[in-house]
């Protein structure tokens, strides 16, 4: 159930065996990890380390752990639990793959390297390993024995049709780096092609104009609680890939404010009151009864304080915040809304050739679904702003990187807190230290390496370099079809 993603009636089951089996670790782990999909991670830690002293020995219990650890971007004590369950079982590949994956994460590529070569001296190097050690090289800026190593774990044949997509993908990106740029497309097309998906673009405009129509036909009036008074949360609205990795850590450098990146605090709250909206829960919300709206929210801003401890503001860029709109508006009219923008063409081609997740974003396979999407968005989003009581601020994302010094000091200062000297180095906001006095921790993004540099220019051209390569994407979206 839990797997499916039945949380409902999953918590019934686990709460009556609960009830019976106080002491049973295995319970007690199932309602760990309950409360992490659900997105409550200190519920799900103290339940983890509940179980993990009932059971010193069980096989998964610290694997369970290295993953909360990693959803909320504590990487060494990522790899402190992962350690733990390879002393139990030193030749499980997967184990091995996540110490490597927490590794990197850390900045400790080095280390990681030297993981996968001890590995790889005792056995074949298995492909999953094969694909860290790729990251690793790419990451070290050995390029050329990146897709060396690449070439060769694709000319196996039997191997895992999601791997071989996501190294098709690597490949395509680090050609794109050694300016090859008909063959990175060549790689992205393979890659999006080895798991096929089907997207109707016309299906998801229809939706946009749904949405918009239930939009225009709501009201908005003044919240009566504390709760819906609150300017604790901050959402950043854009599509991936157009510079919010970047904006939170600008934000998050502010010792006011913690970012939570790309946690589920939107839909795992109404998923868990999925039968009280029939229909649609992201626009049925408009039409909720108060005290439903009210139990809602309550619940919402309880997971954010969860996340975000004493912070006057925290930062969600769930990538879906452009179509949750509607939501946080009724739940969080005062919440601050900041719209990033970025050049369409260089926004398309980074997720393309990016390892979004496909099954559940399927319009990232194909550069004119890109285009058709990112049209609707800048429609709805546009539309919406007109329409919601929410605070806003439109942030330009070459603006951002282009004259950091004028453009960061009213972005800062649009959540309503003084600005901040450290908000000029994003770089610096990280702590990956596990006793550092200060420094944040970052949940995992696609752009975590990159957002640990000074911020750069190299980016603002990046669609122009592809020429006619994106005609495609550039046709959608300037034209819908």
């Amino acid at each position: 159930m839990i797997e499916a993603g039945n949380v409902v009636p999953a918590r019934v089951q686990i709460d009556r065996m609960l009830q019976k089996r106080k002491q049973d670790a295995g319970v007690i782990r199932a309602k760990g990890l309950l409360e992490f999909r659900s997105g409550r991670y200190r519920e799900a830690e103290e339940l983890l380390d509940r179980a993990r002293k009932l059971s010193p020995d069980h096989p998964m219990i610290p694997i369970d752990q290295a993953l909360v650890h990693q959803r909320r971007g504590r990487y060494p004590e990522m790899i402190d639990s992962v350690r733990r369950a390879m002393r139990r079982h030193p030749d499980r590949t997967e184990i091995r793959s996540l110490l490597v994956e927490a590794l990197v994460s850390a900045g400790r590529l080095d280390e990681a390297e030297d993981e996968l070569k001890r590995f790889n001296a005792e056995r074949p190097l298995d492909q999953k390993l094969a694909e860290g050690l790729t990251r690793v090289l790419d990451l070290q800026g050995r390029r050329e024995e990146a897709i060396e190593t690449i070439d060769r774990i694709l000319a196996v044949q039997s191997g895992s049709a999601w791997v071989r997509r996501r190294l098709l993908l690597r490949k395509g990106r680090i050609l794109e780096k050694l300016q090859e740029y008909d063959r990175a497309m060549e790689a992205w097309r393979e890659g999006h092609d080895a798991v096929p998906v089907e997207f109707d673009p016309d299906a998801f405009d229809a939706r946009v104009d749904a949405v918009l129509d239930r939009l225009r036909a709501a009201t908005f009036d003044p919240p009566t609680t504390d709760a819906g008074r609150t300017e604790l949360p901050v959402m950043i609205v854009a599509l991936p890939r157009s510079g919010t990795s970047l904006t939170e850590r600008v934000l998050a450098a502010h010792p006011s404010v913690v970012g939570i990146g790309e946690t589920s605090i939107i839909s795992e709250t109404i998923r868990e009151h999925r039968d009280r909206f029939p229909e649609d829960p992201m626009v049925d919300i408009l039409d909720a009864s108060p005290d439903l709206v009210e139990r809602t929210r309550y619940e919402a801003l309880a997971r954010i304080r969860d996340l975000g401890g004493a912070a006057e503001r925290v930062v969600s860029k769930h990538l879906q915040n452009w179509s949750y709109l509607p939501v946080i508006a009724t739940w969080f009219p005062a919440g601050r809304v900041i719209r990033i923008t970025r050049d369409p063409a260089a926004t398309g081609v980074s997720i393309f050739g990016q390892d979004l997740p496909q099954d559940r974003m399927p319009w990232v396979a194909r550069l004119d679904w890109i285009g058709r999407v990112m049209r609707a968005e800048r429609r709805f989003v546009s539309e919406a702003r007109k329409l919601v009581p929410n605070p806003w601020f439109d942030l330009e994302y070459e603006s951002l990187v282009a004259d950091p010094a004028t453009v960061i000091p009213p972005l800062v200062e649009s959540m309503g807190v003084g600005f901040d000297e450290r908000c000029l180095s994003p770089h610096e906001s990280e702590s990956l230290e596990r006793d550092a006095g200060e420094g944040q921790r970052f949940n995992p993004t696609l752009s975590l390496h990159q957002v640990r540099q000074p911020i750069g220019r190299s980016s603002i051209d990046r669609g122009d370099r592809w020429g006619d390569r994106l005609d495609d994407l550039r046709r959608a979206f300037d034209s819908g079809g």
